[in-house]
């Protein structure tokens, strides 16, 4: 692990990583020794968010470079800790929504004893108490009471995955990692039909699960999109007003969950907050979403599809930052590295996009070592021309 990775922590978040990590490396230690079918159950209730959020990035980080033969440990712990990172997610959006809106927990109907109010000592700080206890409350129930909470928003839940199945499925299967060393029960069986699956996509009872590798990815990806999509679809209840700043941030987050590798993410978010059924985005928002989408198609393999329909985007009257890159899904990489230098001479697109942005990949394989030539060669506006 990077030891940057521990560089913003203050001490006793650092002691609690250390802490984490100890109890990670135990149940290594475990499998050594025949004790690693024992369940490794860790909860971020029990440790400060910041330290506990940092121990998640760093086992995401570690596990897809596991080469060792007990990278099936690693990796059925990092499911624990994505299942529970996304709890934790529900937990604090529900306590920010209370907060701007007491009513959706009716903390008018609730009664508190006059001692417990002197106790406290202000009508804010005993508010304060029993909204905590309402959440409290809520981190308590199951992933489906968790969800179902946010109805009070008039959000509804099953729209924030495209499929509800896959979303679904991570928690059931947390729950075997916990408690039956990831062997089917009854439990589990029935979640999945109350998710949706069909008898014969059952798997027996008795069964013993693999978590690798694969299986990881897409759940990464599928709670990765429902989460962004429930924030987005809050966002836009209680702040009805700003549902340009919700779509912008969601924009931004597609874009960077594709620097981060998550196409598949990115195809579920566009389908479930920019779906047909959505109102029509502006313009340059429709022109984002278009090349990220089309971007994370082409890493997944329908590079020809993507080809083809960028072949018939009629581009006139678009601006040349969006329009140049139907010259990339095409494959015409010398003039659209031509519009690329327009772009950069006057400010408009800076290098470093060009050398590590996804929607570059294909051109920075076809021009391999002479892209970085062809940039430095770019005189951008009010600089000293290159000698």
């Amino acid at each position: 692990m990077d030891p940057s990775y521990l560089d913003h922590l203050e001490p006793f978040q650092k002691e609690q990583f250390s802490q984490l990590a100890g109890l990670l490396g135990g149940y290594f230690e475990g499998s050594k020794t025949g004790e690693g079918s024992r369940a490794l159950n860790l909860s971020s209730a029990d440790y400060d968010a910041e330290a506990f959020r940092t121990f998640q990035r760093a086992m995401l980080s570690g596990a897809s470079v596991v080469k060792v033969p007990r990278a099936q440990v690693l990796q059925r712990s990092v499911l624990i800790t994505l299942v529970s990172g996304f709890e934790s997610l529900l937990t604090d959006l529900a306590q920010f929504a209370i907060r701007l809106n007491p009513r959706l927990v009716n903390l008018d109907e609730v009664k508190i004893s006059l001692l417990d109010l002197k106790t406290l000592g202000s009508i804010t700080e005993a508010t304060e108490r029993l909204i905590s206890e309402q959440v409290d409350a809520l981190s308590r129930g199951t992933i489906d009471d968790q969800i179902k909470w946010f109805d009070r928003l008039g959000i509804e839940t099953k729209s924030i995955a495209s499929d509800w199945l896959a979303f679904r499925e991570p928690f059931a299967r947390r729950n075997l990692l916990v408690h039956t060393s990831s062997k089917v029960n009854g439990t589990y069986v029935k979640s999945l039909r109350a998710a949706g699956a069909e008898s014969k996509m059952l798997p027996t009872i008795g069964e013993a699960l693999r978590t690798d590798e694969d299986y990881l990815e897409k759940a990464c990806n599928h709670l990765l999109a429902a989460g962004v999509c429930l924030v987005q679809r809050v966002w836009a209840k209680l702040f009805t007003q700003d549902a340009q700043g919700a779509t912008a941030w969601t924009l931004r987050t597609i874009d960077h969950a594709l620097e981060e590798g998550f196409d598949v993410a990115c195809l579920l978010l566009a389908d479930t907050v920019f779906g047909a059924k959505k109102p029509p985005l502006a313009l340059v928002d429709s022109l984002r979403l278009k090349i990220s989408t089309w971007t994370a198609r082409v890493r997944l393999g329908f590079g020809a599809e993507v080809a083809n329909e960028a072949g018939a985007w009629d581009v006139r009257g678009i601006d040349r930052r969006y329009s140049h890159t139907r010259l990339l899904f095409t494959g015409q990489y010398e003039a659209a590295m031509a519009d690329i230098k327009i772009l950069i001479a006057t400010r408009r697109l800076a290098k470093i996009d060009v050398l590590l942005d996804p929607v570059y990949q294909g051109l920075r394989e076809s021009l391999g070592e002479r892209l970085k030539s062809e940039l430095a060669g770019v005189n951008i506006a009010g600089e000293e021309p290159v000698a």
